[in-house]
């Protein structure tokens, strides 16, 4: 049987197939053939009972085979289920737990300006001169507070640092 294996689809300028490529063609597929007439037609049978009988005495058993599903798409869906649940309880602590507290950045103010006044109240037995500049510096406390209460302590801090 010679079956021509050539890709009969060609150019219109291209030239046609060597002549020495087709010699070695046609000589491929007679080797071909005869390998495959050269077996006898009793082999596969021959081979089948030899090995049959190999088997047999060494005791060896053909196993079943075993047919299971291994899938690890269930563990996936466990993992998913239990980084929804940590997620779930997560935002339910978050929810329930006390907000942290503030700082109190008014009550160091105040604190500060009643010193300050403690402090003028015992100088004013003083000096006059004493008094005016514990006043102004009185003053300036206040005008401090005033200042400062709206203002973001953390970026006046980063501000400085630099």
């Amino acid at each position: 049987m010679n079956h021509d294996t050539t890709n009969q689809l060609r150019l219109s300028g291209e030239p046609g197939p060597d002549p020495a490529d087709r010699a070695v063609e046609s000589a491929l597929d007679q080797l071909g053939q005869a390998e495959r007439s050269s077996a006898p037609p009793t082999l596969e049978s021959r081979l089948l009972a030899s090995t049959q009988a190999l088997l047999a005495k060494s005791g060896a058993v053909e196993a079943p085979p075993v047919i299971a599903r291994v899938s690890s798409f269930s563990w996936s869906l466990r993992i998913a289920a239990a980084i929804a649940v940590l997620a779930c309880v997560g935002a339910a602590w978050l929810a329930v737990r006390s907000p942290a507290p503030a700082v109190a950045t008014t009550s160091t103010v105040a604190a500060l300006e009643e010193d300050i006044d403690a402090i003028i109240t015992t100088a004013s037995f003083a000096d006059a001169g004493f008094a005016d500049e514990l006043d102004k510096l009185d003053a300036d406390t206040l005008n401090f507070g005033q200042s400062s209460s709206g203002q973001d302590w953390l970026d006046l801090i980063e501000e400085t640092s630099l």
